[in-house]
């Protein structure tokens, strides 16, 4: 039995969390209380699982930017207690302390995944015991999107097919299966996402497409978990092109949800991001559609028998190994599959408001390297690149973002990592900017930094959308994830932008940080290519011939 245990929470935490979730103070405790009570209940069954000594505040996080405790288990045995390690795994996907991936961090995380995975099937085979995860985390937590970050995406692959048949076996009496359609005169066309209508990169990769569709064949319909009305210059946006699609809010996975969404008779349904929450997935795996397809949102396979088709471009995919990769069929589009709309139409400001070097107090006689991605896409040896990077250009400063729902301890890492190498105050570690100072700050650069093996897509197109773009200099790797970048450049030849290997890279990125007349014939070449990648009419067709075959 579980004794003498505390709960200790900031009060910004609470402040925080109650805003956040719209729940009450104690909806925190509750599940503490319910977490400790599931493994109570387990100790009592597998009485050899645990050896608890006491309980303990051990770990703190960053979320939402503000600090916070979380209680978890100290116990004699940490790698061995596989039902705890599965509780904290899936219940808080920053779990594991260090993000900043190396390959031993990531054979270990694999490794314990797949044990946990493994125990909680046979705990349940056994005991059939409804655990406070089948009631509450699986729809609250993502233990999912974390593994479209792994560089052994064989493993990957392997973690997301077995978290399928785990959640298979933990919920295939709730799953509807075998759902009829009936023929429609005109075909409709469904999407789903919980970002359709945010100003998140998933609705600005996905919403030309729905509002471009061809009207006279389809009717297409809109499954989304906000409001239009909450982002003005959005709903301004729509109104004023969607008079034949609708937008029906749903409220998240629940039998009503599914059977709303089955009221539409739908022919096919998208799912836009697969693996980026809990809700959509659980949603996918019904069969909710005659044809249920997927998309890079989360630039992964999604494992789930449920989905047909994988929709990617064959600019985006190594041909070498792509059948390896996904349990879906694999549909490539001879073009980018996106019909994307400048990203300033959707902003309060204009590229003109940008904020200048001396407004951002940053030198005019230094050269700026700068890379704003998410902290989940920079490992070590990535980091590696960029201390080489700067230790061959002395007359630079790197200014990198850290995101605010990160944990601590990755700064902390990153801080040790650098200090010796004398470097420290030329690395400038950004908060999490507001789309202004995001873009100010791009558009003061002399390169972007694109990050490796996990690159970007709607940073790209940022940059692509400054008055005077920016080069961007990228390392494609093996993988989906990291070659949107690099699928752009090569459509547009910009191949001086393209690097073969680290030291080309490094190479490259000197070489025009150094040269203001090369920086500006690369921008200048950018500017007049652009229009190729925005607004573009045959991926909207390739759509369209996607949906009617289909």
């Amino acid at each position: 039995m579980i004794k003498n245990y505390k709960i200790i929470l900031e009060n910004n935490f609470i402040k925080n969390l109650k805003f956040y979730y719209n729940k009450e103070v104690n909806w925190f405790h509750n599940i503490i209380k319910q977490l400790l009570n599931d493994i109570t209940q387990i100790c009592k069954i597998e009485k050899n699982i645990l050896s608890i000594k006491n309980i303990n505040i051990l770990r703190s996080f960053n979320l939402f930017n503000k600090k916070y405790n979380i209680i978890v288990l100290q116990i004699s045995n940490y790698f061995n207690c596989n039902w705890l390690l599965l509780i904290l795994l899936l219940y808080n996907q920053n779990i594991i302390p260090i993000l900043l991936y190396n390959e031993i961090i990531e054979k270990q995380f694999i490794k314990t995944y797949k044990q946990n995975i493994l125990f909680l099937k046979q705990f349940y085979k056994k005991n059939k015991i409804d655990t406070f995860y089948f009631k509450y985390i699986k729809l609250n937590f993502n233990p999912i999107f974390r593994l479209a970050y792994l560089t052994n995406r064989i493993l990957a692959k392997e973690l997301i097919e077995e978290l399928y048949n785990l959640n298979f076996i933990l919920n295939k009496k709730d799953f509807q299966l075998n759902n009829s359609f009936k023929k429609n005169k005109k075909k409709n066309i469904g999407f789903i996402s919980q970002y359709l209508l945010l100003p998140h990169p998933v609705f600005k990769d996905r919403i030309g497409i729905i509002l471009n569709l061809d009207k006279n064949i389809f009717n297409v319909f809109c499954f989304v978990f906000t409001n239009l009305n909450k982002f003005k210059k959005i709903q301004k946006f729509i109104l004023k092109k969607q008079n034949h699609i609708q937008f029906i809010k749903i409220n998240g996975y629940s039998e009503k949800t599914k059977n709303t969404i089955l009221s539409y008779n739908l022919d096919v349904l998208l799912y836009c991001d697969i693996g980026m929450n809990m809700e959509t997935y659980f949603l996918a795996c019904n069969k909710l559609a005659k044809k249920q397809i997927t998309t890079f949102g989360h630039s992964c396979t999604s494992g789930i028998k449920t989905i047909d088709s994988f929709i990617s471009s064959e600019l985006f995919e190594n041909y070498n190994i792509i059948d390896h990769f996904y349990t879906e069929k694999l549909i490539k589009f001879n073009n980018l599959g996106m019909f994307y709309y400048d990203p300033f139409k959707f902003l309060h400001f204009t590229k003109y408001d940008l904020l200048k070097r001396n407004q951002l107090k940053i030198s005019e006689t230094k050269i700026i390297y700068v890379c704003l991605h998410t902290f989940l896409k920079l490992n070590y040896k990535f980091l590696n690149t960029l201390i080489k990077l700067l230790l061959l250009s002395k007359n630079s400063e790197l200014y990198i973002s850290l995101d605010t729902n990160q944990n601590n301890i990755n700064i902390k890492h990153f801080k040790q990592k650098i200090k010796k190498y004398n470097i420290s105050n030329r690395i400038k570690i950004l908060k999490r900017q507001n789309f202004f100072y995001y873009y100010s700050y791009l558009n003061i650069a002399n390169v972007i930094i694109e990050p490796f093996p996990f690159g970007g897509l709607n940073s790209t197109y940022d940059v692509f959308s400054l008055n005077n773009p920016k080069p961007i200099v990228s390392l494609p790797s093996k993988f989906i994830s990291g070659r949107f970048t690099y699928g752009i450049l090569k459509l547009l030849n910009l191949n001086e932008l393209i690097a073969k290997n680290e030291n080309d890279y490094i190479n490259k990125i000197i070489k025009i940080g150094k040269s203001k007349i090369l920086q500006n014939n690369i921008s200048n070449k950018m500017k007049n290519k652009k229009k190729f990648i925005f607004n573009t009419i045959e991926s909207i067709n390739s759509w369209n011939n996607l949906f009617n075959k289909i």
